[in-house]
């Protein structure tokens, strides 16, 4: 697990966020405090990378975002993992989405 450096990258999300359920029980997925996991899918776009669209849990609500609309992870955490079929798949967590206007420090 390791702390990704967001400074360069925008974030530009693709869908609305959505609460995760437990894919057997529908559920909600809550995380070890007891907070609802929530989801938005975001394009990552990087100077010298080709963009890349990833999924991103947060155990806050970020609200309502449009499609398109610029976003700001100050704390971005990915995990390398290997699952059948996944070549270098990468589970990304942030804490939190910053409020909108706040840039990446």
């Amino acid at each position: 697990m390791f702390t990704v450096d967001t400074t360069a990258v925008t974030f530009l999300t693709l869908d609305q966020p959505r609460a995760e359920t437990d894919f057997d029980t529908k559920a909600p997925k809550l995380d070890r405090e007891g907070r609802q996991v929530f989801s938005l899918v975001v394009m990552a776009i990087a100077p010298g990378f080709k963009p890349s669209q990833i999924k991103v849990k947060m155990s806050t609500d970020p609200g309502p975002l449009a499609a398109g609309e610029k976003v700001v992870f100050p704390a971005l955490i990915a995990q390398p993992g290997s699952w059948p079929g996944d070549k270098g798949a990468t589970a990304s967590r942030a804490n939190y989405l910053a409020p909108k206007g706040v840039k990446a420090a």
